[in-house]
């Protein structure tokens, strides 16, 4: 049995002796080929701003996230991609999400809720009630499959209005979304989807921004995976050498395996 603990320094990074014995009886991925099979690179990483030519075109999926409900609003950011029947039904629509096959393709709207009073009121004074992070996290993460069915090439994130924090999330939720284990095995069982090229419209979110989502989403995924992986998979031997790879060369973290004679 091995202990693992990580904590940040401001030293460069240094290994005990115990550790790199045990790495060389490890059999966990090294870090840059992924952390027990999950890449390390992540789909949201990268999003980037749409341009003109890419909004064009078949193959493209569009998400409209907006951060009210609005009328004039909704149908002025819906209005040059719907039919005008399907604006007044997405307007009239009291669901917080809804989908449409568009002039140009599938059209996904992403909204707060109705009576977001009434709602509040509903569930212990609104203190069990998810937050706007979490409902436009977890509404974007629906959206993917819905995406993949459409068999998009392209998928641009139309925000209307959003904050930071609701851009953030709609980026979280689509990689969580995107995340299945049988896929993100060593030896993987399943092909891994193809997702599409993400674009960014109307979005004030900075490269930072976005790399500061990817780290979240990965690291969630990451404590997902692990819960997922076997007893066969997963051991204190190369879960210990896992760590080391992917946090041993950081700067800012020293990494200490205890081996059985340290936990005596």
């Amino acid at each position: 049995m091995a202990k693992v603990k990580a904590k940040a320094t401001a030293k460069a990074t240094t290994k005990k002796a115990a550790s790199k014995t045990a790495s060389k009886k490890a059999e966990a991925p090294k870090a840059s080929t992924g952390f027990f099979g999950l890449p390390l690179k992540t789909w949201v990483s990268t999003a980037k701003p749409a341009r003109a030519a890419q909004v064009r075109g078949s193959g493209v999926g569009n998400v409209y996230i907006f951060s009210s409900r609005d009328p004039k609003k909704v149908r002025a950011a819906l209005k040059p991609i719907l039919l005008p029947w399907q604006v007044e039904a997405a307007v009239k629509s009291e669901s917080e999400t809804s989908s449409f096959a568009g002039k140009t393709g599938a059209v996904f709207i992403l909204r707060p809720p109705a009576n977001l009073d009434a709602n509040n009121l509903a569930s212990h004074g609104g203190r069990l009630n998810k937050s706007d992070f979490a409902r436009t996290r977890d509404h974007a993460g629906s959206v993917l499959g819905q995406v993949l069915s459409w068999k998009c090439d392209k998928l641009i994130l139309h925000f209307n209005g959003t904050s930071l924090e609701q851009e953030t999330a709609a980026l979280v939720g689509l990689e969580l979304a995107s995340y299945n284990f049988a896929e993100n095995r060593n030896n993987p069982r399943k092909t891994k989807k193809k997702l599409p090229t993400l674009l960014l419209s109307g979005s004030q979110l900075s490269n930072a921004n976005i790399r500061a989502a990817s780290d979240l989403a990965l690291a969630t995924n990451m404590a997902r995976h692990l819960t997922n992986l076997p007893g066969g998979s997963l051991n204190p031997t190369n879960y210990a050498q896992a760590i080391e790879d992917l946090l041993g060369d950081a700067a800012n973290t020293t990494v200490t395996v205890w081996k059985n004679a340290d936990l005596a």
